[in-house]
């Protein structure tokens, strides 16, 4: 998120111009669209594919560093098409704490929910953008706090 957030990225127009189509379908459409997009379906389908095959995959023909990398490269690469090469890199960032979360957990629960809540922030800025300043540091807080609970207690389950 630190490294891809800007108003003008591609990402962000990208995001515009989908909730705008579907809303003008149905009023608020775009919004639910966009928010099982980016908090449900992106993260599920990402990590079954990043995480749950590549990185599976790689797991069982290399040493334990492969994995992390090569999943995390993949990632970075995939979100070139929507935000450029500083997506491409805060991807593979993401893409290296998501994996390292698999490594210790071996959960694709806890890789999803950390994904999602890496997501959580577009949508709010998306939706807000004029937040700057201490809402931005307190909205980074409160998504970097539901993410430790949820760890926490998918540990605790476990």
């Amino acid at each position: 998120f630190l490294l891809t957030y800007d108003n003008n990225f591609e990402n962000s127009e990208t995001i515009h111009n989908s909730v705008d189509y579907y809303s003008r379908f149905a009023p608020g459409l775009g919004f639910v669209l966009m928010i099982i997009n980016l908090l449900v379906l992106a993260p599920i389908s990402e990590e079954l594919s990043f995480r749950g095959i590549v990185y599976t995959r790689s797991e069982s023909e290399s040493s334990a560093l492969m994995p992390v990398i090569v999943s995390s490269l993949l990632f970075g690469i995939m979100h070139l098409s929507v935000g450029g090469i500083l997506l491409v890199i805060g991807g593979f960032v993401m893409g290296f704490v998501f994996s390292f979360i698999f490594y210790k957990t071996k959960s694709l629960y806890a890789c999803i929910i950390a994904h999602s809540m890496a997501n959580l922030p577009d949508f709010v800025f998306y939706n807000h953008p004029k937040i700057s300043g201490i809402q931005t540091v307190v909205m980074l807080c409160i998504s970097t706090a539901i993410m430790l609970v949820s760890f926490a207690l998918l540990y605790r389950s476990e």
